[in-house]
């Protein structure tokens, strides 16, 4: 669902009646300039383009932003149904692209397609369509056409931050770190207020090591964003490679307070307390939070990694072997693996564990 949130819908529309001269479509227009200032406060929004649709109901305008109004407000197939007679009254691409995002949110890929395609028909350089297709594809498991399409939505409007932070966060997904890291780059660049590029840029400055960079990265994010977890996971994680263990802890502890659930921040708070070899409180913190979240590899290869520090043999071969369902080509679950089974005296498949493990290890160097 978040990525559905990086594509950019233009709420600011040209808001001309064009051969509509009646004075009830003058005051028409005005309402809907209302709606569209209101859009913060989506009830008050509705009833603005629901009177504009009253006074005149020829006004596509009105009819896209009640679509987009209601689909706030969660309505979908209401939303649909304005944004249909909008397009009846004139076929404009960002009408089709209002659909394509709906049909994305419903999981109707097929649906979503046609209408991204159907707004580049209407005019090839619609860069949310561009964005739009490139989430179908992406999401239908073609990443290289996901690729291409993000590429073509940067060359169409190089300026525009929202495509540069869709390519790099498709980059990063994909392993291409340091391209991805430029770009978040220039997504900051772009626009100064783009938390979100501050919080990726500085989760991967710090996975590529440039701590000083990710730092002031992630105290821009914290700034935009207020105490949102994912800040304080990642800041705590700088603290701890950065070798300012207590204040990591510190502030890890606090966020797990505060949500006990949260994934990245129970991940982190138990790394940190692995660290101080306090694995009897890791394991506590993270038990519950991965079985909760069965298909998070971290969570599992961590949780086995803790449990087998514990001697609990039982538990870390489950978690282990979860893990390796996730992710079969990581080394240290294997290796972890490999001395569980040590413990075991299975060692034939020790071996096949450390042999595993070296052989990866090997194609990544």
């Amino acid at each position: 669902m978040s990525n559905l949130k990086t594509i950019i819908l233009s709420f600011t529309l040209l808001l001309v009646a064009r051969d509509l001269q009646a004075e009830d479509c003058v005051q028409a227009v005005q309402l809907v300039r209302q709606g569209i200032a209101a859009m913060e406060r989506p009830e008050d929004a509705k009833n603005s383009f629901t009177a504009a649709l009253t006074a005149c109901p020829q006004l596509a305008d009105a009819y896209y932003n009640l679509g987009l109004t209601l689909q706030k407000l969660n309505q979908l197939s209401e939303a649909e149904e304005q944004y249909k007679k909008a397009i009846e009254l004139r076929p404009d691409p960002l009408f089709y692209v209002a659909l394509g995002v709906l049909a994305n949110l419903k999981n109707d890929l097929l649906a979503a397609k046609t209408n991204f395609e159907k707004a580049r028909e209407l005019s090839p350089e619609t860069v949310q369509a561009v964005q739009g297709l490139a989430l179908v594809y992406e999401r239908s498991g073609d990443i290289e056409r996901a690729e291409e399409l993000l590429r073509e939505a940067v060359k169409i409007k190089p300026k525009d931050a929202g495509s540069k932070f869709r390519l790099a966060l498709l980059l990063d997904k994909a392993g291409k770190k340091q391209e991805a890291f430029e770009l978040y780059e220039q997504t900051k660049t772009l626009k100064s207020d783009y938390a979100e590029a501050y919080l990726r840029a500085g989760v991967l400055g710090l996975e590529l090591g440039k701590n000083d960079r990710a730092e002031k990265d992630l105290k821009a994010a914290e700034l935009l964003l207020g105490q949102d977890l994912r800040v304080q996971a990642a800041l705590g994680r700088l603290y701890a490679k950065s070798g300012r263990a207590e204040a990591a802890r510190n502030l890890l502890a606090a966020a797990h307070l505060k949500d006990s659930t949260n994934p990245e921040v129970a991940l982190q708070y138990a790394l940190v307390l692995a660290e101080a070899e306090n694995f009897t409180q890791a394991r506590e913190v993270l038990s519950q939070v991965a079985t909760k979240h069965p298909t998070n590899f971290s969570l599992q290869a961590t949780l086995g990694w803790i449990l087998l520090k514990l001697s609990d043999l039982v538990g870390a071969e489950q978690a282990l072997k979860q893990a390796l369902e996730l992710n079969p080509n990581d080394p240290a679950s294997h290796t972890n693996l490999g001395v569980l089974y040590e413990l075991k005296q299975e060692r034939t498949k020790a071996q096949e564990e450390f042999q595993k493990a070296k052989d990866l290890s090997k194609e990544t160097t």
